[in-house]
């Protein structure tokens, strides 16, 4: 995997239609693996399943123009996740990673969920949960999220 740094974004439009126009853009240069947005400083990480293929998008995306804006794009290291094996993404999986919950607290409220597989305490108060599938992880998280 090959990691871009794209800077100078505007949201002006939305951030799901930012995102969109950067998979759009991005991903007829290669195959994309995720796609992460920091609205706040204005910024995405793209990353390539290819390294080939960031280095292309690199070549012909630095300096793109993108909603009237000028965007500069950088070659990066992906974001590190603090679950040794794991990487830092958007994209659905099986596994949801609870912080501020002591591990009495996850095994109490998680014994009786249908579709847990597995927990992993990874730290004081973190642990790495296993579902199912994707579906029933998605549910639980929004359920946390509140």
């Amino acid at each position: 995997m090959e990691a871009l740094r794209v800077q100078g974004l505007k949201f002006t439009f939305g951030v799901e239609f930012c995102r969109l126009a950067l998979l759009r853009c991005f991903g007829e240069l290669g195959s994309l693996y995720d796609v992460l947005l920091d609205v706040d400083v204005g910024e995405a990480l793209v990353t390539y399943a290819e390294s080939v293929s960031a280095q292309e998008a690199y070549i012909k995306m630095n300096g793109f123009l993108l909603f009237g804006e000028t965007i500069r794009v950088s070659i990066t290291v992906p974001p590190v996740s603090e679950v040794p094996g794991c990487s830092v993404t958007h994209r659905p999986s099986r596994f949801v990673i609870i912080r501020g919950a002591t591990s009495l607290w996850v095994e109490l409220n998680l014994r009786h969920v249908k579709g847990v597989e597995q927990h992993q305490i990874v730290g004081a108060n973190a642990a790495v949960v296993s579902f199912a599938n994707e579906h029933i992880s998605t549910k639980i998280k929004r359920m946390f999220d509140g």
